[in-house]
């Protein structure tokens, strides 16, 4: 078959469409096939041109991968974003933002409909700028259903402009004038993402690589979020000179307050002396019907920092929890246990601690010489609990009930004394098994005692207190029916408020009229408010080489408690019973536990005594009592050391069951 001849414009010169000429060849094609011979048709000239070119099609997509951006700072993946808001809905029982939001928050405009939320959102941030303006720049990558559902959703109102690497922009998109959107080819699943960023440069420096490159990493979990702590080291030394003078001013340092300083200068220089250990800091986590599963790892290449080589102390202590902690009492809405850490890496930290409490006294104008007998025991008391350590609080909901029933119904010259027992059954009770003997225990507490008594400590507190008395800390023996070991000390911390000065003004008679221009009533004579004392029960009971410390507002809770969690004690009132914990059992971990939404927002018999006449956190712990485990789901946490890495790396897991999860929606709604 010969070829048509081409035009002079180097157009083909075959013959238009012509019906007539259509019909003509129908109808020869009918004749053949009656037995007609075929009518002689004359073949066109030979062409004498050449073959027409055809245009090359576009080049594939470069999809290889390109390296890491070395600013980058912060990676983030949500794996299924449909599924895990579903999830997430399912435990709230609130509306979630649906696709349209979704791809607002990627692209800044409803564009829901083209995105595909099956597929993976990952978000990155690179640090622009020098250390002393550093620039954060972010982009955010989402896969596209196709490109027809683009054409055809978008097409209309937005321009589609090639780019680099066949690459489309999408201008105007988002809005702003420093906002890019570009449909880039992508390796993976998703052949087209819609990749938007805050800026050309990051576009360019982040597009390629969340594109091409993040694809192709693959992560175990819902949501994973890496930070990298490389970028960052620049700026923290920039400003590592300045922090302590800034803090200095913030906590108003005055000459004599060297302790202060130097406690904070050694504080900044151990968080930058953190940053530059630490390599990456990295968070996944796992939803599921029941809750979410997330791991925390944060891996070191240097030791330089206190609380790098406390956090990478000896991995071989990672154990099961102790027996102590499975004897804690049922009702303990927090309970953690710690194998404890070596006085040489904290020996430091300690004594600029003991510092700062000393300037603060001092400051206060309290004589040397009872600053230092007052702090020496407090620190001893804290040594208490350097070492391995159990710990739990918890409330008793019927007796702060009932007190809530008693301040409601008590008449006005009884509220006060309703409103202080309703303050202390809300203390609740706290116990502490410390590795130290009781000799010891109780050889602090009556140093503490006796420094209380010292005369000058009571004249300074007198006046602090506007003459009211001062605190004080009495060794009392327990009553014969509390039935616990001989050794056992009890000791009443009482603490009173300072007496108000409150100045009142007259109020004029009834109707009569105030003249016009005369001075204000001369305020009334100084009155002094009532002082009303708070106690704390303090109980150290042995326990086999070992200390319990016991506290609690009222004696009889605190001997309850001290009861329960010696070795002899039944189970049934035990942690071990709590079967929401046996998550923890088998966890070889350095320290672990679990917290409730209650035991972070509830007092403590310590707070009780010394914060006052308020209950911190008021309304999110009443607000509590409207969730349906009323606050005391147990979220279980645990830490453990592990040698991986240069220096090694630092593991802490948490479980979030879904009824913890719906207590937290519920504050939070009722917060905000």
């Amino acid at each position: 078959m010969r070829r048509a001849a081409a035009s002079p414009s180097g157009r083909s010169s075959l013959p238009s469409f012509n019906p007539f000429r259509s019909v003509a060849f129908a109808l020869g094609l009918a004749l053949m096939a009656c037995g007609s011979p075929p009518p002689r048709v004359t073949p066109p000239p030979a062409s004498s041109s050449k073959p027409i070119a055809q245009e090359a099609p576009p080049p594939a997509p470069d999809l290889s991968a390109v390296p890491r951006p070395d600013a980058l700072i912060v990676f983030a993946r949500l794996a299924r974003p449909e599924a895990s808001l579903k999830t997430v809905g399912g435990w709230t029982k609130l509306p979630m933002p649906g696709a349209e939001v979704v791809s607002e928050l990627v692209s800044g405009a409803p564009v829901g409909k083209i995105l595909d939320l099956s597929q993976p959102i990952d978000v990155a941030i690179v640090l622009g700028g020098d250390a002393r303006s550093p620039d954060p720049q972010v982009a955010v990558s989402a896969a596209v259903k196709s490109m027809d559902e683009v054409r055809g959703l978008l097409g209309d109102k937005y321009k589609l402009s090639g780019t680099a690497n066949g690459a489309m922009r999408l201008e105007g998109l988002g809005g702003g004038d420093d906002h890019v959107c570009d449909l880039t080819p992508a390796f993976g699943s998703a052949p087209m993402r819609l990749v938007c960023s805050d800026s050309s440069a990051a576009a360019e420096s982040l597009g390629p690589w969340l594109a091409r490159s993040a694809p192709r990493e693959a992560y175990p979990s819902d949501l994973h979020v890496e930070l990298r702590m490389a970028p960052v080291r620049p700026i923290v030394k920039q400003f590592r000179g300045m922090l302590p003078m800034l803090l200095g001013r913030v906590l108003d340092m005055r000459s004599g307050a060297r302790a202060v300083s130097q406690a904070v200068d050694a504080a900044v220089g151990d968080l930058s002396d953190l940053t530059g250990d630490m390599e990456t800091l990295s968070l996944d986590v796992t939803l599921s019907d029941p809750g979410a599963d997330a791991t925390m790892t944060a891996t070191f290449g240097g030791t330089s920092a206190v609380l790098t080589r406390l956090a990478l102390a000896h991995p071989e202590r990672a154990d099961m929890p102790p027996p102590a902690f499975w004897h804690a009492p049922v009702d303990a809405d927090v309970a953690y246990y710690t194998r404890g850490v070596e006085a040489r890496d904290i020996a430091h930290a300690r004594e600029l601690g003991e510092g700062v409490l000393l300037a603060a006294l001092e400051k206060q104008n309290l004589p040397e010489a009872d600053r230092k007998a007052l702090v020496g025991p407090v620190m001893r008391y804290l040594d208490l609990h350097t070492g391995p350590m159990v710990y739990a609080k918890g409330l008793d909901m019927a007796r702060i009930d009932k007190a809530r029933g008693e301040v409601d119904r008590a008449k006005d010259a009884q509220r006060k004394d309703a409103e202080t027992a309703f303050l202390a059954a809300l203390g609740g009770w706290s116990v502490v098994q410390t590795s130290e003997p009781i000799a010891k225990v109780s050889q602090v507490a009556k140093d503490l005692a006796g420094a209380l008594a010292r005369p000058g400590l009571v004249k300074w507190a007198k006046n602090e207190l506007h003459g009211a008395p001062p605190p004080s800390a009495k060794l009392t023996p327990l009553p014969k029916t509390a039935q616990l070991p001989a050794d056992t000390l009890h000791m009443e911390v009482t603490v009173h408020d300072a007496i108000e000065q409150v100045a009142s003004t007259p109020q004029l008679a009834h109707g009569q009229p105030k003249a016009a221009g005369a001075p204000p009533p001369p305020p009334a004579p100084l009155k002094a408010g009532p002082a009303k004392p708070r106690s704390v029960h303090i109980l150290a009971v042995p326990d086999a080489g070992k200390t319990w410390i016991v506290l609690a507002a009222e004696l009889d809770v605190a001997v309850a408690k001290a009861k329960a969690v010696l070795p002899g004690a039944p189970d049934s009132a035990t942690l071990a019973k709590r079967s929401e914990l046996d998550g923890l059992k088998d966890g070889k971990v350095s320290s672990g536990g679990f917290v409730s939404a209650r035991g972070l927002l509830a007092p403590s018999p310590f707070r009780y005594v010394v914060g006052g006449t308020k209950v911190p956190h008021g309304p999110l712990f009443e607000g509590l009592a409207n969730t349906q485990a009323q606050g005391a789901t147990p979220v279980l946490f645990g830490m453990r050391a592990e040698a991986k890495g240069v220096a090694g790396s630092l593991v802490m897991t948490g479980k979030v069951p879904r009824g913890a999860v719906e207590d937290i929606a519920k504050l939070a709604m009722k917060r905000f």
